[in-house]
Formats: structure tokens, sequence, C-alpha cells
């Protein structure tokens, strides 16, 4: 008997689905990867050796 409430080890946020999207989402998308590096310096900023 299996279990359907079991998460697949494989897909922990679930299977992949495509979706079709648009010029604006794809702009959004991008503009997330581009300044993603930026925030996460921003968020480290003021942490100290231990926190880090």
């Amino acid at each position: 008997m299996t279990n359907s409430t079991a998460i697949d080890p494989r897909y922990l946020i679930g299977e992949y689905e495509p979706k079709p999207f648009s010029i604006p989402q794809k702009i959004e998308w991008l503009a997330d990867i581009k300044f993603l590096p930026l925030q996460v310096e921003n968020a480290i900023l003021n942490l100290d050796e231990n926190q880090l």
C-alpha cells in the first residue's frame, strides 16, 4: 500500500509543471537574478563572524 501524501524526495517542492510566461514576468525574473547578489550582500553586511 502506498501513501499518497508522502513527499517524493526527488521533488521536494513539487514536480515541475511548465507554465506559460509573459515578457513582463521574464523581465521580473531577470531583475530578481540581477539584484540577488546585492540583496545578499546587504543582508549580511552587519553580521559578525559568528553570525556568518
